[in-house]
């Protein structure tokens, strides 16, 4: 056994329990259970080395479960809880989520190739005659069914473009709550894409997340479309002034850039 495989397994073995623990280059996976505020990941320097991201978001009885994914370009110990936050400058109030990022070849290794003796099967003429069979066999097919599907009229596939305003990005959750569909992880996401812009315009970047929502809805043009969701989840609306009231919240929208 290669003397790299030997010493991940090793470490592997000696790694804490409750660690979880991974190789250079190759993503893993930490799932935890927050019932706080809703979690983000905080911005990192360019050249930090690990890189995470939340995957998903899933509502439970005891809170918000989180699905992070971290990808590491240096072997090490990282607590990627201090990667998240409720919002800015304000860290996440969680347990360390400490990783163990190892590498595939001991510490020594000098970047050398072992040389590998070449066999007298493969320098052989007929050997490489069998190959070039082989790949012409596989080769041709593919290239006949390419050639006659160019050769045929077909309709263009058409090609789904990402949003361009922040309309676009509100409209389906929006649509969701109209229609009384509208899930928890919907919900936050509404409220989020709401908070990345209003922040800016009510200057609302050192108000912490709570804050900066009940600031919104008290705010005459910022509030409105989160009252009249609200409105429409609490109460009986009907359907007409719902679909009326839908475009009246989204106009206001419709020229505004999409936010990330």
């Amino acid at each position: 056994m290669a003397p790299g495989i030997l010493l991940v397994i090793s470490m592997m073995l000696l790694a804490p329990v409750g660690q979880e623990q991974t190789s250079v280059g190759m993503e893993g996976t930490r799932t935890i259970v927050h019932d706080g505020p809703l979690i983000e990941v905080a911005p990192m320097e360019e050249d930090f080395p690990v890189l995470i991201r939340i995957d998903r978001i899933r509502e439970l009885e005891q809170g918000r479960e989180y699905t992070i994914k971290y990808f590491a370009l240096l072997p090490g110990e990282y607590d990627i809880a201090t990667m998240l936050q409720y919002g800015v400058d304000r860290p996440a109030e969680i347990d360390p989520i400490r990783v163990t990022i190892v590498s595939l070849l001991p510490e020594d290794h000098g970047g050398e190739l072992l040389e590998i003796e070449k066999a007298p099967f493969i320098s052989s003429n007929w050997f490489w005659v069998l190959v070039g069979s082989i790949a012409f066999a596989w080769l041709v097919p593919p290239i006949v069914a390419l050639v006659r599907r160019s050769e045929q009229h077909e309709e263009p596939i058409p090609v789904e473009l990402p949003p361009q305003s922040l309309a676009d990005q509100i409209e389906p959750l929006v649509l969701a709550a109209m229609e009384d569909r509208i899930t928890l992880a919907e919900q936050a996401r509404l409220e989020m894409l709401l908070l990345s812009y209003w922040r800016g315009q009510l200057h609302l970047e050192d108000v912490d997340h709570d804050e900066a929502i009940t600031r919104i809805r008290q705010h005459p043009e910022a509030g409105r479309l989160l009252i009249t969701v609200e409105t429409w989840l609490h109460s009986n609306v009907p359907e007409g002034v719902r679909k009326q009231e839908l475009d009246e919240v989204l106009a206001p929208y419709r020229d505004i850039k999409a936010v990330d």
